[in-house]
């Protein structure tokens, strides 16, 4: 029983991070915790940020209306959800831009150095 609970929790921890990881080109496999981006009353909250190469950017849903997060350039897209997290983190230097599709005033941007 013990063992088949590992093997459990080891796969949904693949499943998850690779889900996160493999977004789109740009993005890379998750790395050291950085900055955090709430979603709420309508805004990202703060709407740009700061973070080292390879390091994670979490975006936090605070409020029950569906966001997504789609980056300009073809980069990592989230689905449409109302809770949860979205991970993302990009293996270059450069500003990325993202936004929200459905709400057209939700923008903002990650300087990554």
């Amino acid at each position: 029983m013990r063992r088949t609970l590992a093997v459990l929790a080891l796969s949904a921890s693949a499943v998850l991070v690779g889900a996160c990881s493999t977004t789109t080109a740009g993005a890379q496999s998750l790395g050291a915790a950085g900055p955090q981006i709430g979603l709420k009353n309508l805004r990202f909250d703060p709407s740009k940020v700061k973070a080292k190469v390879k390091q994670s950017i979490t975006f936090v849903w605070k409020e029950k209306v569906a966001h997504n997060i789609v980056f300009d350039s073809k980069g990592p897209k989230s689905k449409l959800q109302s809770k949860g997290t979205f991970i993302v983190s990009f293996d270059k230097p450069g500003t990325y831009k993202y936004k929200c599709s459905i709400h057209p005033g939700m923008k903002g941007e990650v300087a990554v150095a």
